[in-house]
């Protein structure tokens, strides 16, 4: 990875091999991110997409390993309960090789050339918290 600060941010570009959630998650801790708004395009190697069911209230994943190029992706960062851990939610809208698409929580996407991102970081630290009517963790506003 690599990447440079700019005012409100950072450019990140993640490198071949990467894993895109671990990555964000090790450089959210290491450079003390309260939380933040992101968007990025690029390929991926692989990838875990899930859609949540709302019957079953769980993910629904498909695991892709053919190359897929990111078309969209965008997420935000905030910190479970305890202030810990960063949780990185990320959507992604992915094709391959026949340009058909995918869309998805981005559950897992290892990097194939790079990934490109701005991160735009907020002033105050974000938390989730677990919402008592469906049990998602949302944003403790």
């Amino acid at each position: 990875m690599r990447f440079r600060q700019e005012e409100g941010g950072y450019l990140i570009r993640l490198e071949s091999g990467e894993e895109i959630i671990n990555t964000l998650a090790k450089f959210v801790l290491d450079n003390n991110i309260p939380g933040g708004f992101f968007h990025g395009l690029g390929a991926l190697d692989s990838a875990s997409i899930g859609l949540y069911n709302y019957a079953t209230r769980s993910y629904i994943t498909k695991v892709y390993k053919n190359k897929l190029d990111i078309a969209v992706m965008t997420g935000n960062i905030a910190y479970n309960d305890s202030g810990d851990a960063p949780v990185i939610h990320c959507h992604v809208t992915v094709s391959d090789s026949e340009q058909n698409t995918r869309a998805g929580h981005l559950f897992e996407g290892v990097v194939l050339v790079t990934v490109e991102i701005y991160l735009r970081v907020f002033q105050e630290k974000l938390y989730r918290e677990k919402e008592l009517q469906d049990g998602h963790h949302l944003w403790r506003l």
